[in-house]
């Protein structure tokens, strides 16, 4: 696991290979901020799900953090 972190944060890409619902790639998502030395952002993209009237809104704020990409 990464300790550093970026000076500025950058979305990062994950790989949606495995993932077949909103839930895992919203874990995904979490995870991968979180090995990269970006807890607060993966704390902040948490309340702002939670917060979300839709599950498009949800997904909206995910995809502001995190690319999903096709491996």
């Amino acid at each position: 696991m990464k300790n550093t972190k970026p000076q500025e944060f950058q979305r990062l890409n994950v790989s949606l290979t495995g993932l077949n619902n909103n839930v895992a790639r919203y874990c995904a998502a979490s995870r991968a901020l979180e090995e990269h030395g970006y807890g607060d952002e993966s704390l902040e993209m948490f309340k702002r799900v939670l917060d979300s009237q839709t599950t498009e809104e949800a997904l909206a704020i995910i995809d502001e953090y995190v690319v999903f990409v096709d491996q």
